[in-house]
């Protein structure tokens, strides 16, 4: 019953505008040889783009602001949190460790922003004023009755991308967060440890077709 509930709340949300935090656009960035990496357009949302990154015979990545399918369900809020939606898929034959916890962000001011354990990030979205009452609203409206908080963090915690290993030829995808700057317009540059060596830049500012 509880996972009915979740679908259907979260199949609504699918339906209203969903932006919980800051809409952070990729700058476009090219990289060749072994290591290529672009950025691409969503056929389906045009004003939506990601990063694509592959290293040839190893693993192919995505790197985006994630989607309403990917991040619907989490309230609006007025928290300043920086969230991207990331999946990694390992097209070789050997295990493949991913440690979210080693990713940086930092701002265009060179200040290192906190990486923040989905828990955290939830709790963060869901104290604020405004992401309490969309909480509250949204749900209402959903089924015309209340759930728990607790639910929607497990469901946070389940979306989250998770530490350890992918095995060959697997795929392993989720939600990641860190603290965001506090000004209006800004960009931050994602680093992925060892995973990936180049930059991933985004920026609050929609770019211009």
């Amino acid at each position: 019953m509880k996972q009915l509930f979740l679908y259907l709340f979260c199949t609504f949300l699918m339906c209203i505008p969903v932006a919980a935090q800051d809409t952070l656009y990729p700058v476009r960035t090219n990289a060749t040889g072994l290591d290529t990496m672009h950025v691409e357009v969503d056929l389906h949302q045009r004003d939506h783009a990601r990063y694509v990154a592959e290293k040839t015979f190893d693993f192919k990545l995505m790197v985006e602001f994630p989607t309403k399918e990917e991040a619907g369900f989490l309230p609006n809020s007025e928290a300043k949190i920086a969230m991207f939606w990331l999946r990694v898929e390992n097209v070789s034959q050997r295990p493949l460790a991913v440690d979210p916890t080693r990713f940086t962000l930092t701002d265009d001011e060179g200040h290192t922003l906190p990486f923040l354990p989905a828990e955290e990030a939830f709790n963060r979205i869901s104290s604020t004023t405004l992401g309490r009452q969309t909480f509250l609203s949204n749900t209402k409206k959903a089924l015309g009755r209340g759930t728990t908080e607790e639910d929607l963090k497990d469901e946070t915690l389940r979306f989250a991308f998770q530490s350890g290993e992918i095995p060959g030829q697997g795929m392993k995808q989720g939600l990641i967060f860190f603290e965001a700057p506090r000004k209006k317009k800004y960009a931050v540059t994602l680093r992925l440890g060892d995973l990936w060596s180049r930059p991933f830049v985004f920026t609050t500012s929609k770019p211009k077709n």
